[in-house]
């Protein structure tokens, strides 16, 4: 410095001369912190945007910018750090300058889903699966999906939950969308059996419904049985098997068909319906049996009872009315038939019946002519009887006609009576046919049985 006096008259100019140290200045470098950022998403200039200027603060400073993190780097979650180191071009004047900046990662979304799926009541479960979506950097992840549902678990809904596992799950969100599991309620099988494919009326008919999963576990309710469409009776499932008894079935074809209720885990169900089968019973009308339980062939002379033994049974709960018992009276002359007992009620049930067969004793000096010769004078006056009365009569030739036709016919009875009963040749060694009926209600039965006469005794 040279300072010139204004005194010049005293003072001299005097000079002067310093050292100063000028120093490299400090660039001014502008970072602003970024907005947050998901995991996964690698830096960028996006970030990685700083800007250097001269003292200024206005003027742009070249030279070069070093970050740390560097580009593409992907940081994990959480406050990250960023730095950088600025190396300007001017070195003389300028030194470098580093700077730090804070960045905030968030956690990406990993989304874990799972499938519904849908299964009978009494199956397994599916093998359930799903996916996973969201992953960054090319990290995998495993999959379980689980549910509560077990092969004995009511029909109804049941969530399938996902869940992940591996490296850097802390790094994201998960979002869990669960799946759906629909149990359903399942089928069953029905079959039927009756008691016996043909009955007669009023027997007892046992009808048999068996309800049978077509998966696992057991039906429990109620079968409903239709006759022939119509219901007669319901009856309660024990261990799958419903029961149901009756007689009142009428005469005819009947088909049976078990409808099932139905339960908590079961399908209601109607077995299927066939006019032949195993769900096919036939009601047939009342009958009976009859038999000779006894020989029947019996012999004896005339004054002798025989006695034949017959048996009766219901085919059926009951007899289709009150049994009356008959002969055709084709034994010897002047034989008595006697049943015991002479009837049988309708709900009386098997029953022996005895036939007392009784033969009326000839007289010691009469033999068959004898008897045929009487029977012949007898049917001879009796034909003479009416001819002597009509001298007494003041009836025309009308009345003759008529009475002697009733004459013919009493001849003819008689002479039938001595051809039936064996008057004449054979009336002895000779063997009587005689035929029994049983009538019940319409309905009836015919034996025979032989009533040998033997060789009179001379």
């Amino acid at each position: 410095v040279t300072f010139m006096p204004v005194d010049t008259t005293d003072y001299t100019t005097a000079t002067k001369t310093v050292q100063l140290i000028v120093s490299q200045a400090t660039p001014i470098v502008s970072w602003a912190s970024s907005t947050a950022i998901f995991y996964g998403t690698p830096l960028s200039t996006s970030q990685l945007n700083a800007a250097a200027y001269q003292l200024n603060g206005t003027t742009p400073l070249d030279g070069t910018f070093a970050y740390s993190p560097s580009v593409g780097t992907v940081l994990s979650v959480g406050s990250q750090q960023l730095s950088l180191t600025f190396t300007p071009n001017d070195t003389s004047n300028y030194t470098s300058a580093t700077k730090t900046v804070s960045l905030t990662v968030s956690p990406a979304n990993l989304t874990i889903s799972a499938n519904n799926y849908t299964r009978l009541y009494g199956l397994a479960n599916p093998v359930f699966q799903g996916s996973i979506t969201g992953a960054q950097n090319g990290e995998i992840f495993a999959e379980t999906l689980s549910s509560i549902a077990s092969v004995t678990s009511d029909p109804g809904q049941y969530p399938i939950i996902p869940a992940a596992s591996g490296a850097k799950l802390s790094d994201y969100v998960q979002v869990v969308q669960n799946g759906m599991l629909t149990v359903t309620k399942a089928p069953v099988a029905i079959t039927t059996t009756l008691s016996a494919p043909s009955l007669a009326y009023g027997l007892n008919v046992t009808m048999t419904a068996n309800i049978a999963s077509t998966t696992s576990g057991l039906p429990t309710g109620t079968v409903k049985f239709l006759d022939n469409g119509k219901p007669i009776g319901t009856a309660v499932l024990s261990n799958g098997v419903a029961t149901f008894t009756t007689a009142g079935l009428q005469v005819g074809t009947h088909v049976i068909v078990p409808v099932y209720s139905g339960d908590t885990d079961f399908i209601a169900s109607t077995a299927s319906a066939s006019s032949s089968g195993s769900n096919t019973v036939l009601i047939t009308p009342l009958d009976f049996t009859l038999q000779v339980i006894s020989s029947p062939t019996v012999e004896g002379i005339y004054g002798t009872t025989r006695q034949y033994t017959l048996h009766i049974a219901p085919i059926g709960g009951t007899f289709p009315g009150d049994v009356q018992f008959t002969t055709n009276n084709n034994g010897p002359l002047l034989t008595t038939y006697t049943f015991s007992p002479a009837t049988v009620s309708k709900t009386g049930g098997p029953t022996d019946i005895i036939l007392t067969v009784a033969t009326r004793k000839l007289a010691s000096n009469q033999s068959p002519k004898d008897l045929s010769s009487k029977l012949s004078q007898i049917a001879l006056g009796l034909f003479l009887l009416p001819l002597l009365g009509l001298r007494y009569s003041r009836r025309t030739s009308k009345k003759l006609a008529r009475i002697i036709t009733n004459a013919v016919l009493l001849l003819a009875s008689l002479g039938a009576i001595g051809t039936i009963s064996g008057c004449g040749s054979g009336y002895f060694d000779h063997t009587y046919p005689i035929t029994i009926t049983a009538i019940s209600n319409g309905i009836q039965h015919t034996v025979t049985v032989d009533f040998h006469i033997d060789q009179s005794p001379q």
